[in-house]
């Protein structure tokens, strides 16, 4: 049954007017939390709708700062392939670097290197360190599917370190000994890690990137309510995956809650987003279940058109009703999301007080989403007014109007 709630805004009813501010780029830091124990440098993470993110993107986003989250249309076995590309591909020291053993071809040896895009694997007999194939030990073999690895891999000399060598002492033992890898080992030989010149590079070239404790890149992958939800999860968390997302169109419903429960039941220590969710019932719920972080919106997209399949709520005034209930209930926001028509959506967002927001905008046949977070956006004020008509907001451009003491301050940015 229909039922009037009275006057309700949405984005469209909406702009932000500009003011004075002291803020300079070299005083922003965008800084913000993906869940309560991962932090972003950039906040940006990538959609978890299917076809997205794949290991490539994720790996660009991850050394930027934000996090790419790994679509799940495809099996199992392929999704979890792609969170390894993304937490091997580099590393202060990779601890579990890709190997070969002596009794491989070349070719499975070229395979590997091809899929996981290295110029060289480690070869172990069980644990024992026996050698190393490079790019140039590989170059000038024809018979690539007779030739076994034990017959060209460089196995004399090999230049080790100990564990715990620092990347100062790997940079400079490497230039020493013209080599881009450096073998980790312990006391008995047993292969520990690999360090390279290109993750040493990276380091550098990449400060703000979104590592986990280990160094390695940080990525997320989609989960979905069927049957394989328990088997999917438990995959993805063992290839290292650093997030979960339970994405639906409409997440205030018993399957969501259900799956969320299941999850976090079987896995307590795992890191879960679930959504989308447009109500003060709906975050509440989808919280009370045990989600880490709530992904709010449901509106207009080019291509996504959530509006048809799910609820179409006043999002304006509906994301100030989620808010209210973290201030008071939760004491935080702590992640939220939208998807927009409009890019400049997101800075309007900052009115009712929340953290982020979704950018989407079609480009002929494909459709590019992408979830924005803010950092500490208790810092901006905004002053609204109501607009109707042919005046209304059309094409994205928001204003707004900041304290002169914010330190912090929005930014959209679409994924290409």
């Amino acid at each position: 049954m229909f039922k009037n709630h009275g006057k309700a805004l949405t984005f469209d009813d909406i702009l932000l007017i500009p003011a004075y501010s002291e803020v300079t780029p070299d005083a922003v830091d965008l800084t913000t939390s993906l869940t309560p124990s991962i932090p972003l440098r950039l906040p940006l993470l990538s959609a978890a709708m299917d076809t997205v993110t794949e290991s490539a993107m994720a790996i660009t986003m991850a050394r930027m700062g934000g996090i790419g989250i790994i679509h799940k249309n495809m099996s199992i076995e392929n999704q979890r392939h792609e969170i390894e590309k993304v937490k091997k591909s580099e590393s202060g020291m990779i601890l579990d670097p890709i190997t070969v053993k002596p009794d491989n071809t070349v070719q499975e040896a070229l395979d590997l290197m091809h899929d996981f895009r290295v110029s060289g694997l480690p070869v172990v007999n069980g644990e024992q360190l026996v050698g190393i194939l490079t790019n140039r030990d590989v170059r000038f073999v024809e018979q690539t599917t007779e030739t076994k690895v034990r017959d060209v891999m460089t196995s004399d000399n090999l230049i080790t370190v100990p564990v715990g060598t620092s990347l100062t002492k790997a940079k400079r033992l490497l230039h020493e000994h013209r080599i881009e890898k450096l073998l980790v080992v312990d006391a008995s030989n047993h292969l520990c890690g690999l360090i390279t010149m290109k993750d040493i590079d990276k380091v550098q070239k990449y400060p703000n990137a979104c590592k986990d404790p280990k160094g390695r890149l940080r990525v997320g992958a989609a989960i979905g309510i069927g049957k394989d939800c328990e088997e999917r999860s438990e995959q993805l968390l063992a290839a290292g995956a650093d997030v979960l997302v339970l994405d639906s169109a409409h997440g205030h419903s018993l399957n969501v809650i259900n799956a969320i429960r299941k999850v976090k039941s079987a896995y307590p220590n795992c890191e879960l987003i679930a959504g989308n969710v447009a109500t003060y019932e709906g975050a509440k719920a989808v919280l009370e279940a045990g989600a880490d972080t709530v992904k709010i919106g449901i509106g207009p997209v080019h291509g996504a058109h959530l509006h048809v399949v799910a609820l179409q709520h006043a999002q304006f005034d509906g994301f100030g009703e989620i808010v209210d209930f973290f201030r008071q209930e939760i004491g935080v926001v702590i992640h939220s999301e939208f998807l927009s028509v409009h890019r400049g959506n997101h800075i309007t967002a900052l009115e009712p007080g929340f953290t982020g927001g979704g950018i989407g905008i079609s480009v002929g046949d494909f459709h590019h989403h992408a979830v924005f977070a803010v950092a500490q956006q208790d810092e901006v004020h905004a002053e609204s007014f109501p607009v109707s008509g042919d005046a209304g907001h059309k094409g994205g451009a928001v204003f707004h109007k900041l304290r002169p003491s914010v330190h912090q301050v929005a930014v959209g940015i679409l994924i290409p």
